[in-house]
């Protein structure tokens, strides 16, 4: 929604390095950065945040069971 968006914003323009919104609905997780186009990833796919958090690497669907 706009408010979700509206607090991406915010906390990328506060200098929070990467947002990342899951959606129950649709079983997703998009993953955004300052100065870069959103990323969305299927629930198959994994998320990794290599410069945040090295060696984190999990399914996004795992954050909906």
């Amino acid at each position: 929604t706009s408010d979700v968006l509206a607090k991406v914003a915010d906390y990328l323009g506060a200098g929070v390095t990467v947002v990342v919104v899951l959606d129950p609905a649709t079983g997703t997780a998009d993953v955004y950065r300052q100065d870069d186009s959103p990323v969305r990833l299927p629930g198959d796919a994994e998320l990794t945040l290599p410069d945040v958090l090295p060696g984190f690497a999990v399914p996004v669907r795992r954050f909906f069971e």
